[in-house]
C-alpha cells in the first residue's frame, strides 16, 4: 500500500470521526436548548434528528446555531457547543481535504 493510499484512508476515517463528533456536539446543543429554552425550542418547530422531507425543522436549527442567534440567550453552555461544532466542522473540512489531495497526488508519486 503507497503512503498516499494510507493518507487517504487516514484522512476519510478522521473526517467521520469529526463529521460524527459535530453531529453530537449539535445533539447536545439542542437537546440543552430544550431543557432550558423551551420557547426557543418551539420556534424552530421542535427539531428532531429524523430525516423527513418537507421537515424544515433540522435545517432550521442548523441555521439557527450557524447564525449564532443563541447569543441573546446568553448561556455559556450553548456558546460552548458552538465553539466545538465549529471547531470539529474545520477539522472535519481538513481531514476530508488531506483526503482529496492524497488521492489526486496518489498517482504521481508512485
Amino acid at each position: 500500500m503507497a503512503v498516499t493510499d494510507t493518507i487517504m484512508i487516514a484522512g476519510l476515517v478522521l473526517f467521520g470521526m469529526f463529521m460524527l463528533k459535530v453531529l453530537f456536539e449539535t445533539r447536545a446543543f439542542l437537546k440543552h436548548l430544550e431543557e432550558k429554552h423551551p420557547g426557543e425550542f418551539a420556534k424552530l418547530g421542535f427539531p428532531d434528528w429524523k430525516i423527513q422531507w418537507g421537515d424544515a425543522s433540522l435545517r432550521l436549527a442548523t441555521k439557527y446555531i450557524r447564525q449564532r442567534q443563541f447569543e441573546p440567550l446568553k448561556d455559556e453552555v450553548l456558546e460552548r457547543s458552538y465553539r466545538a461544532i465549529r471547531i470539529y466542522e474545520r477539522y472535519a473540512w481538513a481531514a476530508g481535504a488531506i483526503a482529496i489531495v492524497a488521492t489526486l497526488a496518489g498517482p504521481y508519486l508512485k
